[in-house]
């Protein structure tokens, strides 16, 4: 590990510390998509980011890797190991633009589903935390599930950038765009319980630009799994998908063992609750 790399995990303070200007601090929300106090306004703070030469940029990585909730930042972070800091910079910085998006579209659409997608949830009895780097998490991390851990948290930005797919056109990227969003608000409606929105976006986006395949795998995915270790999620994001998505969950049911296996799907045969909404109230 070189230096650039001690200091951008040896501390979070010491990071928020060096990157504040004076008599200022930069205050940080584990997992919630963005920084309480604006930073990327600050041209300093810019031109240090789009500096690839710059040992820096590991600074910038890591703080988007905070906000967005990461468990694992420096594994990903390591070239050898992971993406390295550019690429992960890049990642981090899109999921979290997005999910923000997401709760701002809902904050206006429907406050009560708005307070669910933006609150951490408490990791359910039997559910220990699963794969993490204790430098690169929030001290109640054991305790709770940070937003953007959390499987619809997860999930929603990686369909939405999904659905905007990598077209060779901008028209098309936003063309795309705009039907996802489309069907995202008509999925906020009238619902309160997050996994519902999650399994009716997924629906939604199955049935235009995204195979259901795709979908499932992001929705359902073995990373976020071995992460977050919370089956009590992935159960009833199942019930979900049974009650409101009956294309997916026709395409999930009919997926043997193996496929599954080789697509990233979580395995899990475990009876499905009837309503998310009792783990969160």
């Amino acid at each position: 590990m070189d230096g650039s790399d001690v200091i951008a995990f040896a501390s979070i303070d010491a990071i928020v510390l060096r990157m504040s200007g004076p008599g200022e601090q930069i205050e940080l929300g584990f997992g919630v998509g963005h920084f309480i106090s604006p930073v990327y306004g600050d041209s300093e703070f810019v031109d240090i980011a789009d500096d690839p030469e710059n040992p820096n940029i590991r600074l910038q990585a890591a703080l988007a890797a905070y906000t967005n909730g990461c468990p694992i930042a420096r594994e990903l972070m390591d070239p050898e190991t992971g993406r390295g800091p550019e690429a992960m910079l890049e990642r981090y910085a899109s999921l979290n633009f997005w999910f923000v998006h997401i709760t701002e579209i809902a904050y206006e659409r429907n406050e009560d589903l708005y307070y669910r997608l933006v609150t951490p949830f408490p990791r359910q009895p039997g559910e220990p935390v699963g794969r993490y780097e204790p430098d690169s998490v929030s001290e109640d991390y054991r305790d709770m599930i940070p937003p953007m851990g959390t499987l619809y948290g997860w999930a929603l930005p990686r369909l939405l950038i999904k659905q905007m797919g990598d077209n060779e056109s901008q028209e098309e990227t936003v063309t795309r765009l705009d039907r996802g969003l489309s069907i995202l608000e008509q999925a906020m409606d009238d619902t309160e319980d997050p996994m519902v929105l999650l399994a009716r976006f997924a629906e939604g986006i199955s049935q235009a630009d995204v195979e259901p395949t795709e979908v499932l795998r992001s929705i359902l995915s073995t990373g976020w799994f071995e992460e977050q270790n919370a089956l009590s999620m992935i159960d009833a994001l199942r019930a979900a998908m049974r009650d409101h998505a009956p294309t997916l969950w026709n395409t999930y049911s009919q997926l043997g063992q193996a496929e599954r296996t080789a697509l990233d799907i979580v395995q899990t045969d475990r009876p499905m609750p009837p309503d998310f909404i009792k783990f969160i109230q």
